[in-house]
């Protein structure tokens, strides 16, 4: 018994060194991005059935592991995937083709679609889910002209909505979400605030934090006079902070500063992060697990900083580059729970680790030909001792996720080749798919 209490509190790392394996791709799913919503949602239209922009807008894990919640940015369905323990229980991919084209039918089927009615801007699970209770089984989503909504991740109900009106009493929506460290508060980001409500009191009341405060009129002074003070611009993301930091959470935006630190029971600003990234526009951000860093992320700006939240006025602490200069879309990143490394995508293709001690690069591998928008560390991932060991949550490895695609403009017409260069008139060209969603198994080394 004494042996199995010390190995439960051992902490496991991503290891990338010579000796270790190149992460692999043990569950690769591309046509259910590929035509609509997948089998039971493909459309007998010729253009609509071909691979079309619908790249994903990000990987979320449950926060017991068991299921994976993904978006399309083009068809606005939240997609919940059971993934079991050991892939090797996934079923080998049928051999009846999918859609007009016959693309390969995918492992894995979503066990959930939701539809939006509208773009999604952000979504966030129940920090208190878990798959043995389906009454916390609820993720939290935001999307154009919509309120906020609580969607039950067993049956695709709508449980709960929390809207938000302007001064002149008009419905208005967020443009991030996220849930307060004991799950009892939902937050969201608006212009200039973010506002809190009970979730167990859907509707309009909440509490309101101004991230911005109004010009304040300096006396004696003529015109507008004085500065407005805090931080400017819409909330494009929030992260709630562990919950040993007693209740802050980090929310960023596309004015400048671009990033502040609040106290969650009450709004009031901690902090405020400013000159670190040069074009502002923050759109992605992740603490440290031991609560005292914070790693921002912004579009087209091609690092992603870390900061020290007890040492503000000291600035960036370093810079970690990246491949993501080049595109206004949110490209994700994620820390593993022993704190040891960062895993961030890239226009690239590339998935690159970072070693947090230093900031250093440590290994990329190539995960897809298009950009890989988003990673996530399975919530174990730092807690399993490696193929064939005791893996917490019945998980014999280590494992994390990522999603790769992005927007390709093109007309109805792409896709159909009206030349006789094949020697058949009118055959689809369909190229090779890059709207994926992947499962990565790789090595791990225990945390000295």
């Amino acid at each position: 018994m004494a042996d199995d209490d010390e190995r439960s509190i051992r902490l496991y790392a991503l290891d990338l060194s010579s000796r270790a394996s190149t992460p692999t791709s043990s569950l690769t799913l591309t046509t259910e991005f590929a035509v609509n919503a997948g089998r039971a949602g493909a459309s007998t239209s010729a253009h609509d059935s071909i691979p079309h922009d619908n790249h994903l807008k990000g990987a979320r894990w449950s926060p017991d592991g068991v299921c994976l919640l993904t978006c399309g940015a083009e068809d606005n369905t939240y997609r919940v995937y059971d993934i079991p323990a050991n892939l090797d229980d996934v079923p080998p991919a049928s051999d009846e083709p999918i859609g007009p084209h016959g693309l390969p039918a995918d492992r894995l089927w979503p066990a959930l679609r939701i539809k939006e009615r509208e773009s999604v801007y952000d979504y966030a699970w129940y920090p208190g889910m878990t798959a043995n209770d389906p009454g916390t089984c609820v993720f939290a989503s935001t999307a154009r002209a919509q309120p906020v909504h609580l969607w039950d991740a067993v049956t695709g109900a709508s449980r709960a909505s929390y809207v938000a009106h302007d001064h002149l009493d008009e419905p208005i929506a967020a443009l991030s979400v996220a849930f307060a460290s004991d799950g009892t508060r939902l937050l969201a980001g608006y212009k200039n605030a973010i506002r809190a409500w009970d979730l167990s009191r859907p509707g309009r009341d909440c509490d309101v934090y101004r991230t911005l405060e109004p010009k304040r009129r300096v006396r004696g002074e003529g015109g507008g006079g004085g500065e407005r003070v805090g931080q400017a611009g819409l909330v494009s993301c929030i992260a709630t902070a562990p919950a040993k930091t007693n209740g802050l959470f980090a929310a960023g935006s596309y004015g400048e500063p671009g990033v502040g630190v609040y106290h969650e029971p009450t709004g009031e600003q901690a902090l405020v992060l400013s000159g670190g990234h040069s074009r502002g526009g923050v759109t992605h951000l992740a603490w440290s697990p031991c609560g005292n860093y914070l790693y921002t992320g912004a579009r087209r700006d091609g690092e992603i900083l870390c900061w020290d939240v007890r040492n503000p006025d000291v600035g960036c602490v370093y810079r970690m580059r990246r491949a993501a200069e080049g595109t206004n879309q949110r490209v994700g990143f994620d820390v593993e729970c022993s704190g040891r490394h960062l895993v961030s995508g890239g226009t690239d293709g590339c998935l690159r680790a970072y070693d947090l001690r230093t900031g250093e690069e440590v290994g990329a591998w190539r995960a897809s030909v298009d950009t890989v928008s988003d990673w996530a560390f399975h919530p174990g991932s730092s807690f399993a001792p490696g193929v064939g060991g005791n893996a917490r949550g019945g998980w014999t490895a280590p494992r994390g996720a990522s999603a790769s695609g992005h927007r390709h403009f093109r007309s109805p017409a792409d896709g159909v080749d009206s030349s006789d260069d094949d020697g058949e008139d009118g055959d689809a060209k369909v190229e090779s798919p890059t709207n994926a969603l992947q499962i990565w198994s790789f090595s791990v080394a225990e945390v000295s």
